[in-house]
């Protein structure tokens, strides 16, 4: 009879987890089986934020999302001599904390807040949900300052709308 209500007492809980799992999974699946259109955002389908919004429905403690207006310039040297640009993106809205897939360079990226006034990027080839190895990563880029990209160069990232800006 101990026995019974035991097992009683576990079965719920672990079925409820073992649901749970299960819709975190089919969304996964469903998520990477469906077309994305170009320019819109994407993000892993295994991060703590979208386990939160999915199956918890509560905030995890993954940063929010915030959109900035962001402009790149790209050179091939370290002191971002106009010479030496070879990509140049006009200002257009990023959000922050988001993988984001560009159709027309088939790469992700996906942008941070650190230290409330530093973007951090970190670019993937493809698009398989920001994971994997990252294609290059730059850390400590500040508004409007040539910041280094190794091993490519450096960039001068421009935004306004948030980080510190």
């Amino acid at each position: 009879m101990v026995r019974a209500v035991t097992a009683r007492r576990w079965l719920l809980p672990c079925l409820i987890s073992f649901i749970s799992a299960l819709a975190v999974i089919s969304q996964c699946f469903l998520t990477s089986m469906t077309s994305r259109r170009p320019g819109s955002a994407r993000s892993s389908c295994l991060s703590s934020q979208r386990f939160a919004d999915d199956v918890l429905a509560f905030d995890m403690a993954t940063p929010a999302a915030d959109t900035i207006q962001l402009s790149i310039n790209l050179f091939s040297d370290t002191e971002c001599a106009d010479a030496r640009r070879f990509i140049s993106r006009p200002a257009g809205p990023v959000e922050l904390n988001k993988c984001l897939y560009s159709e027309e360079d088939k790469m992700e990226v996906f942008y941070t807040c650190e230290q409330g006034a530093k973007l951090h990027s970190v670019v993937y080839s493809g698009n398989g949900g920001c994971s994997g190895t990252p294609y290059l990563e730059t850390k400590d880029i500040q508004n409007d300052k040539c910041s280094l990209m190794p091993p490519l160069g450096a960039g001068i990232w421009t935004w306004t709308g948030g980080c510190g800006a």
